[in-house]
């Protein structure tokens, strides 16, 4: 470019060659910017100041060419860059603008202004002599700006004046071009450039503003008419900007020149409102800045002029404009500037204002247009407005109350809202990460095709070709027209917005329920007494975070919250202060404030996999949790705490009607998130609430305690487990359940678990609060009995011991002497039920709880004294423990010694035998030194002893059984020689100073020998095995989830992810890094190898020993020649002859006394003979272990070799058959081995038959190791408790039946009559007897397995001993344990009665007991699998059943009257099944043992035996009466007995003469078992329902009643007609008065039993003598025998009878204190029965 040329062309007089090389300047600007620039301006800029000041001449018009040079010439200047090569120009180019912009029009001048601006901005220190002039020319500007108006819309006005505008008429039409200085447009620009200068030169601020302020407050005053806007708007819309920019200046001054400003506070309000009101709608930009200037004038104090313009404010259309766009952008900016105005005018406004300004912002809340963040803002705004609300002095408090429950009614709505809300956003946010996620994958998939798909793409549909645009015009929704949110909301800001809420309703609620307080009591109580007696309410650190809630400008408006202690006065004599929609607005809260805290919820750890379940699996340790979890858990904690204070400031009335009808969701929101459990807590800490919580609370878990029942047995253990420590290990304390993942793992859906929480939580506060003992108080017995009850009932009842531990533990302080009385009465039986389950019980965990309870169990020393020899003998058992027990237990007994004279607590402990002994024992083991805990604790109680603790060094102690000395008599030893030769090793390190290494020394005779006995590492190997085949199955725990970037959480499945191996030597763990690696799967590994490595060298010690135990050289190859016609005797012969010939005098065999049998003295098994038998059983239970060893190679080769052993045993015992003898009863042999067990017909027989499973083994058999032991093996792994061992013996035992029935199928008899089963029958049921209770089930198993294998014929012989060994089962369970043992023994008896004599019929799906009572509807829990495998009752192809030997009835018979009370239903059971299958009447069937019955029933007088045999004996006759009519007649026996029986149950009224009686049991009744039933699939037939059993006294009226009841049904005329048996009349009349009596008695079973009975006396009443004598001589097959009247009928119901009846029931009415519920309900029944015999009057009454 020639500079030259184009200066010569602008300085031309040619104006078109001007105005051209100004336009090819102007094109090619881009010069300036290169370092040409500084030669540019040396050519040009002299041109270009000559053109704007001396060649042309300012133009309103831009068209001429005059007009277009000048602008043209100021774009050029405009577009230079303010640079260094500019700066020498820079003076000179600002007073050329300065000159333009004063002397020229309004588009060149706006240009000049934005060159004064950069110029000032860029070049300020030589620039300072130009500021002046500027100024000057703003201020002329706005003393001109009136004249500006009046040239532009030909009129203007003044605000303030009287009639509001002050018009003044122009004479000439407005021109459509102004100058600079007439310019709204320039002087709109012109505040921002002072305010540039004023910071750039501070000198000009003092001498300018005083008279800049008052130019620009008038110029904010004026305003054209409303004619003269709509003419000219666009004119309008600049002027109104103009003013706007002055007013957004003038909030610039409001700080620095407040005292220039002060006189102009209330002018400045009234623009600002002018300004709001003549805004146009469609100057948004414009009305943006107005607000944005508002909102600083309102930070400042210059905000009380605006106070009085408030209800103008008020006004949206005035605010935001009307605009479609301004309503679109504005909102949230103008409900901004309106809260920040209410917010500090708030306590000026009046009641009406305040309802008007909730109504504005609750509208605003619940607008879902409007971002979460204004609706957060009008929230804090509303919770500010409520101290004022409070305070307010208006007389008419109902206004106050009205606006206080406005704001609590929106913010419970806005909670209803956010519920179904916040599901929205959660979607929409996982949609957009799944978009995020497919749109990234999609991306990757399309570049791998693009990048290796070997088709060619084509152009149009490559993925890098342009695509299609999409449509520029899209249709506008309707729901878009209105919106504000620019985009969605995210959790964060609903987040936000729900802690706002929560914050604030506590106040809000507490001002609601504290409104009505007179003013005179209320004002002294609230005054701020928040850091006193409330600031830790919700917060338990105490740093009050929860309580307050601060909104945005800093101010806490938490003070109306003032709940001193002398507020309570006021508070409880107003205890109905909510209306019901207060309280529906409080219960609505709780409801949909639950469901809002969702999103506050931190995620559940993912739950392990389907594989694993069921599978007891290592446990990771619990990792340290994520800074952001830990955050979110924090923050989650604090808006739980913030929710729960909102209730706090509840009373209890309110407390209850609002929180306590939806405790049942709370329970609920429990179950799926465990961390709620903080609310409960926060409220029972609470002072004020703590107590009506708790009762809501306490309430509410009674009628759930029935669901403490856990079918999960893990679980229930789980809690039981105590913070046990072995002696000489640290301490393994249980995770903290403040970790997430062990909270969610233990408590999540588990509902169980979650009451225990509540039932701890709630037992807490007691300790906190005294006073809360009168809510836990009415519940007490309940709650004990309920547990002890309950515990019985169920499989796994460690959760009801759990919650008893907690009890006893939160009331045992000694504080609660109310609570030890209410316990007193349970005591006893508590302790002596506790005690049984005790000894019972083989569970370590539930024995260590059972002793906790016992120690801790409420009461006062005095009232324990009588039980504390029983408590001594569970102290002996906390002492041998170990962990916090141990603590317990010394405590415990310190406190003794310490309140106890020795002369009382010495006798006591020696009372017991070796009490002492084991007291003191234990006591000495827990003298050790530190750091073991309990050593200085022992060392002090021992001490305070005295000389007493050494006495029991005198008392025989319990020494350990030496057991026979395995070097002896070894079974398998080893056999060692030494070598010929010994070998001297040289060490060459030593030789020179010749020491030698010796591999071994020279004996004395190398030709000895010597045996290693390998019978103590045979023991050690079973053990090995055993241990290894019960340890837990250790797996590796799953790696933790990892974490993508934008996407899911995703779990990493273990083969594409392993951890680092560890080094294995010290250059490898160098090198690597060890925090990388598993350590603990590494653990896992290495115990696995280890377990593997002891079971293979345990299995093989087992595998050489029984070879050397078995002697396999006979030939089974060959036919086994089973009948040798040889007999035992022959052997026996034989054997005599040979012992007399060989006999040396040797004596190996035991002493005289010892011997087994006197009558075979050379069949008596010696030392070296038990200890064969001895290591043969423990191989054989080795082998049974190894067989479920985990590891699958061990427990092949374990199964085949005892199968081998099985197999070799039943070969044995088939070919030797002649050497095996059976015994007799009395010992003596029996020729025959094949002669089975018969019932002996006389005396004589049952000593001289056949001993069942009783052999001895002859020579040469009876030198090895007794086969029989196998036996042993098996039933030891039955009884062994453990599942997978039952199991293993159990197939073990088919393998068996069935192998030898494969081997011997020409000869069942061989199979059946097989001495192996016989054996194994007589071990098990042996074990039956032997057992304790809970290892019985495997036993009973084997039985019915065995003869379900077997056949019929097999186990008919031995039906006596099975039905014997069946009904001591069920008699020797512990009815103090759970039901379900006892269920599973019932089933084994049903089981066994099926196999014997058929499948159980019944008139229908039911079995009904002969003892039933009608109508009775028990919760009776169904057992579907009362033993472990057996589930088919039917014996295939068995049809034709023999009757039961004499024995089994006589057995029946005798437990008829048993004192238990499931053994007299097993009995009945049993005899009416036999009864059914056999066609025969039970009469009949009897009818043998009629004499014996009868003896048993009337030998003895009623009225001395105990209790419990009246019960059996009366339960007997009933049963007797009912199914063998004619067996009892009604004679002098009957009638004696009867009468002993009625007053026996006369004495036991229990009619509830005491309240509670129904809710609080007879102790008696605490340990008695629940009603259950059998179903189908475990009876095979028809379902079997066992009733509850009751206590003994009550238990004989309800039998005394059914017995009269079957007398009358079965001869009703021989019971009201027979007067010839004496005394009978006066026990028909005590029968009858005990019937009514029981009517209205308060236990339900026997007012059951008495309204069946009466029922069936009205009937009977109501039929003819000849219809009810030819239904008894129908039942009797006879025809009407006593010659009856048949039309006349009973007259059972006399006035005079009925009178009698009556009279001690009518008496309990006339005393209204006597009314109780069964009372009325016995009354209603009688008169439901009787009341055609009723006078109308008394009926009606």
């Amino acid at each position: 470019m020639q500079y030259a040329e184009l200066a010569r062309r602008l300085s031309s007089d040619d104006i078109k060659d001007n105005l051209s090389a100004a336009g090819e300047i102007r094109e090619r600007i881009e010069i300036v910017h290169t370092t040409e620039f500084k030669n540019f301006l040396s050519h040009t800029f002299t041109c270009f100041s000559s053109i704007l000041s001396t060649r042309t001449t300012p133009t309103p018009s831009t068209s001429t060419d005059a007009g277009k040079l000048r602008l043209t010439t100021m774009q050029i200047l405009n577009r230079l860059p303010n640079n260094e090569v500019l700066r020498p120009f820079a003076k000179d180019l600002l007073d050329l603008a300065m000159n333009v912009l004063e002397t020229d029009y309004e588009e060149s001048a706006l240009i000049v202004l934005r060159i004064i601006f950069d110029l000032h901005k860029n070049y300020r220190p030589n620039l300072s002599d130009s500021v002046q002039p500027f100024l000057d020319f703003v201020v002329s500007a706005y003393s001109n700006l009136e004249n500006s108006i009046l040239e532009s819309f030909g009129d203007v006005g003044i605000d303030g004046d009287v009639d509001g505008r002050k018009f003044k008429e122009r004479n000439e039409e407005s021109v459509p071009y102004l100058s600079s200085k007439s310019s709204f447009r320039v002087l709109t620009e012109c505040p921002l450039i002072v305010m540039l200068l004023f910071q750039l030169y501070p000198k000009y601020i003092q001498t300018n503003i005083p008279s800049l302020i008052p130019k620009m407050m008038s110029a904010l005053s004026l305003r054209p008419s409303e004619e003269a806007q709509k003419e000219n708007p666009v004119r309008y819309k600049e002027l109104i900007a103009c003013q706007v920019k002055s007013l957004s200046f003038l909030t610039y001054l409001l700080r620095g020149f407040s005292h220039l400003m002060k006189p102009h506070q209330d002018k400045i309000s009234q623009s600002v409102i002018a300004l709001m009101s003549t805004c146009p709608s469609d100057a948004c930009t414009t009305r943006k800045e107005l607000l944005v200037a508002t909102r600083h004038i309102l930070a400042t104090d210059f905000r009380d002029g605006f106070f009085k313009h408030a209800d103008l404010m008020f006004d949206e259309r005035m605010l935001v404009g009307c605009g479609r766009q301004a309503k679109s952008t504005l909102r949230p900016l103008g409900f901004s500037t309106l809260a920040d105005l209410v917010h500090h005018i708030r306590s000026s406004l009046s009641l009406p204002q305040l309802h008007r300004v909730i109504n504005i912002f609750s509208r605003i809340i619940h607008d879902s247009t409007l971002p979460t963040s204004i609706q957060a803002t009008s929230v804090r705004l509303l919770l500010n407005l409520v101290d004022h609300i409070f305070h307010n002095q208006d007389p008419d408090e109902s206004k106050g109350a009205v606006l206080l429950v406005m704001i609590l009614d929106t913010l419970v709505q806005k909670f209803g809202t956010l519920r179904h809300y916040v599901v929205q956003v959660e979607r929409s946010e996982r949609e957009i990460k799944e978009r995020q996620i497919k749109k990234e994958d999609s991306k990757s998939e399309e570049l791998y095709k693009t990048l290796y798909d070997a088709a060619p793409i084509p152009i149009s549909s490559s993925p890098l070709s342009p695509l299609p645009q999409p449509q520029t015009t899209v249709p506008l929704k309707t729901s878009q027209l209105h919106t504000s949110k620019t985009q969605p909301d995210s959790m964060h800001d609903i987040k936000s917005l729900v802690k706002t809420m929560l914050l604030g309703l506590k106040t809000v609620i507490w001002c609601v329920n504290n409104y009505r307080i007179p003013k005179e009591g209320s004002r002294s109580g609230l005054v701020n007494t928040e850091g006193e007696d409330d600031g830790n309410n919700g917060n338990k650190d105490g740093d009050g975070k929860g309580d307050k809630t601060t909104d945005s400008g800093g101010s806490k408006h938490s003070s109306v919250q003032g709940k001193s202690k002398g507020n309570n006065n006021i508070t409880s004599s107003y205890p109905y202060k909510f209306t019901d929609y207060e309280r529906d607005l409080v219960g609505k809260y709780l409801v949909w404030g639950l469901e809002c805290l969702t999103i506050y919820k931190v995620p559940a750890p993912p739950k392990p996999n389907a594989e694993g379940k069921g599978k007891r699996t290592a446990s990771k340790p619990v990792q340290p949790s994520s800074p952001e979890e830990l955050k979110a858990i924090a923050e989650y904690r604090e808006v739980l705490d913030s929710f729960a204070a909102s209730f706090t400031v509840l009373d209890p009335y309110n407390l209850r009607t609002t929180v306590g009808l939806h405790i049942s969701l709370l329970f609920d929101a429990l179950l799926s998130d465990p961390q709620i459990m903080a609310f409960p807590q926060n409220l029972l800490v609470h002072p004020q609430v703590s107590q009506a919580f708790a009762e809501v609370v306490l309430n509410f878990l009674m009628t759930r305690i029935d669901e403490l029942a856990s079918d999960d047995d893990e679980n229930s253990s789980g809690l039981l487990i105590h913070s046990k420590t072995h002696p000489n290990r640290s301490n393994v304390q249980l995770h903290s359940l403040n970790s997430h993942n062990s909270t969610y793992s233990t408590y999540a859906n588990n509902s169980p678990m979650t009451l225990l929480r509540l039932f701890k939580v709630v037992f807490s506060s007691i300790g906190l609060f005294p006073a809360n003992e009168a809510v836990l108080r009415p519940h007490l017995q309940t709650l004990v009995v309920s547990c002890l009850r309950s515990a019985t009932q169920t499989s796994s009842p460690g959760n009801f011991y759990y919650l008893l531990r907690a009890l006893f533990r939160s009331i045992s302080g000694g504080k609660f002497e109310h609570s030890y009385k209410e316990l007193l009465p349970l005591l006893p039986t508590v302790l002596n039920g506790l005690h049984r389950v005790h000894a019972a019980t083989e569970d370590s965990n539930m024995r260590d709880t059972i002793v906790e309870l016992c120690l801790t169990i409420p009461a006062r020393l005095s009232s324990l004294l009588p039980h504390l020899p029983l408590l001594m003998r569970l102290m002996v058992h906390a002492l041998c423990s170990y962990g916090d027990l141990v603590n317990l237990g010394l405590r415990t007994l310190e406190f003794w010694v310490d309140n106890l004279t020795p002369d009382f607590l010495y006798p006591v402990m020696c009372q017991q035998k070796d009490v002492l002994t084991e007291l003191m024992t234990s006591l000495c083991n827990h003298l050790r030194p530190a750091p073991y805990p309990f050593g200085m604790l022992a060392l002090r109680l021992l001490g305070k002893l005295g000389g007493r603790n050494r006495r029991f060094l005198d008392e025989p102690m319990n020494l350990p059984i030496k057991k026979p000395d395995a070097w002896v008599h070894p079974a398998v030893s080893l056999k060692c020689e030494w070598s010929e030769s010994t070998d001297v090793i040289v060490n060459e390190d030593t030789k020179t100073k010749g020491s030698k290494r010796q591999r071994g020394f020279e004996p004395m005779n190398t030709e000895e020998s010597f045996s290693l006995p390998l019978d103590e590492a045979i023991s050690a190997s079973v053990e090995v095995l055993k241990r290894v085949a019960k340890a837990q199955n250790l797996t590796t725990p799953p790696y933790p989830p990892v974490e993508v970037p934008d996407g899911p959480t995703v779990i990493t499945p273990s083969k594409t992810r392993s951890s680092p191996p560890l080094p294995t030597d010290i250059h490898e763990a160098n090198k690597s890094q060890l925090e990388n690696c598993d350590l603990t799967a590494y653990c896992i590994e290495f115990m696995e190898t280890v377990k593997t490595h002891q079971a293979q060298a345990a299995l093989q010690i087992l595998k050489t020993s029984l070879s050397t135990m078995i002697d396999t050289s006979a030939d089974f190859s060959k036919p086994l020649n089973l009948s040798t016609g040889r007999s035992a005797a022959d052997v026996i012969e034989e054997a005599d002859v040979t012992d007399e010939e060989d006999s040396d005098g040797s004596d190996n065999s035991f002493p005289d006394d010892d011997l087994p049998s006197k009558r075979v003295p050379f069949l008596a098994r010696t030392r070296e003979h038990l200890a064969k038998d001895r290591i043969l059983q423990e191989i054989a239970e080795g082998l049974l272990y190894g067989s479920i060893v985990k590891d699958r190679e061990i427990s092949s080769q374990c199964k085949v070799l005892f199968q081998g052993l099985g197999n070799h045993i039943l070969l044995l015992l088939a070919s030797q058959n002649h050497l095996i003898a059976r015994l007799s009863n009395n010992g003596s042999i029996i020729d025959d081995f094949r002669t089975s067990p018969s019932p002996p017909s006389n005396s004589k027989q049952q000593h001289e038959s056949p001993h069942m499973g009783s052999f001895r083994l002859l020579s040469p058999l009876h030198d090895g190791a007794d086969p029989f032991v196998v036996n042993n093996a098996l039933v030891s792994m039955l009884c062994d408790g453990n599942a997978d061992a039952k199991k293993a013996a159990i197939n073990m035992l088919e393998y068996l039946v069935a192998r030898a029935q494969d081997m011997f199928p020409s000869d069942p008899t061989v199979t059946v009559n097989h001495l192996l089963f016989e054996h194994l029958l007589s071990s098990l049921l042996q074990a039956c007897l032997d057992k304790p209770w809970n290892l019985k089930s495997g036993a009973y198993d084997g039985i019915y397995t065995l003869c379900r294998t077997l056949s019929l014929s097999f186990a008919a012989p031995f039906e006596t001993q099975i039905m014997t060994a069946a009904l001591f089962i069920l008699k020797d369970s512990p009815r103090e344990v759970s039901s379900a043992a006892v269920e599973g023994s019932l089933g084994f008896l049903i089981h066994m009665l099926t196999f014997f004599h058929g499948e159980m019929i019944a008139d229908n799906e039911v079995w009904i007991d002969a003892l039933a009572l009608p109508g009775l509807a028990e919760v009776a829990p169904k057992v579907e699998n009362a033993t472990a495998d057996t589930a088919a009752m039917a014996v295939d192809g068995v049809t034709d059943f023999k009757p039961p030997p004499p024995e089994t009835i006589l057995m029946l018979v005798n437990e008829l009257t048993s004192s238990k009370h499931i053994v007299r239903f097993g009995a009945r059971l049993a005899i009416q099944h036999i009864s059914n299958s056999l066609g025969t009447p039970i009469a009949a069937l009897l009818k043998v043992h009629e004499s014996h019955l009868k003896k048993v029933l009337f030998g003895k007088s009623f009225s001395t035996l105990p209790l419990v045999q009246q019960v059996g004996i009366t339960e007997t006759l009933t049963f007797l009466v009912s199914k063998a009519p004619g067996m009892i007649e009604l004679d002098s026996n009957v009638n004696n007995t009867l009468k002993a029986m009625l007053n026996a149950g006369s004495d036991f009224e229990g009619s509830g003469s005491s309240e509670n009686s129904s809710a609080n049991p007879h102790a008696s009744a605490i340990f008695l078992r629940g009603a259950s039933s059998l179903s189908s699939s475990v009876t095979g037939g028809p379902t079997i329902t066992i009733q509850s059993e009751l206590p003994h006294g009550i238990q004989l009226r309800v039998s005394a009643v059914l017995f009269c009841r079957a007398l009358i049904h079965n001869n009703p005329i021989g019971f009201f007609m027979n007067d010839s048996i004496k005394g009978f009349p006066d026990v028909r009349t005590m029968a009858m008065d005990l019937i009514f009596r029981s009517m209205v008695s308060s236990h339900s079973q026997a007012v059951l039993a008495s309204h069946a009975t009466l029922r069936e006396i009205v009937d009977i009443s109501e039929k003819s003598l000849g219809e009810i004598d030819n239904n008894f001589q129908t039942r009797l097959g006879g025809q009407n025998a006593h010659g009856l009247d048949s039309k006349s009928k009973l007259n059972i119901f006399t006035k005079e009878k009925l009178d009698g009846y009556l009279k001690p029931i009518l008496t309990k009415l006339i005393d209204y204190k006597n009314l109780s519920l069964h009372l009325s309900s016995g009354m209603s029944k009688l008169i439901t029965l009787l009341g055609s015999r009723f006078e109308q009057p008394l009926a009606n009454k």
